[in-house]
């Protein structure tokens, strides 16, 4: 299994463990807001929960942790105030 830690900005590996700068991962993830799962992202956009897994690499503020899904709030809601077919 392949690990995507070297992706997340201020990643260090020591030895077998993984550290994080927490400043510079607030920075990244937008703030300490908690994260939208593909559920709380189709009640904001109205669409099956399958649609958002389907097109989730489409879809502004995307984060991969694993097999899992997960938006940031700082992206999505002005991205999802912004569209048209939101409204």
């Amino acid at each position: 299994m392949r690990s995507h830690a070297g992706e997340i900005p201020g990643f260090k590996r020591f030895g077998s463990y993984f550290r994080f700068c927490r400043e510079v991962v607030d920075k990244w993830l937008g703030g300490l807001e908690p994260l939208y799962d593909a559920a709380r992202a189709s009640l904001l956009m109205g669409v099956p929960k399958s649609w958002v897994y389907a097109n989730a690499n489409d879809i502004p503020g995307l984060l991969r942790l694993g097999r899992y899904v997960r938006f940031r709030p700082a992206v999505i809601l002005p991205f999802l105030q912004g569209s048209e077919v939101v409204q």
